[in-house]
């Protein structure tokens, strides 16, 4: 069994993350055309306003 040293381990951490943050930021374009397209480019957030009820 090869060793991994921690170089490499630290590299592909580093690639894993990166990969996570591009996709994250795919899904996030998506859904602000999907928003745009509904018209519902005044909302905030995903969170509710203040004092909203639930």
């Amino acid at each position: 069994m090869q060793k991994v040293n921690h170089v490499t381990a630290y590299t592909l951490s580093t690639l894993a993350n990166h990969a996570t943050l591009c996709y994250n930021q795919r899904i996030a374009a998506i859904a602000q055309s999907v928003e745009r397209i509904h018209g519902k480019d005044e909302v905030p957030g995903s969170n509710p306003g203040r004092g909203s009820i639930l």
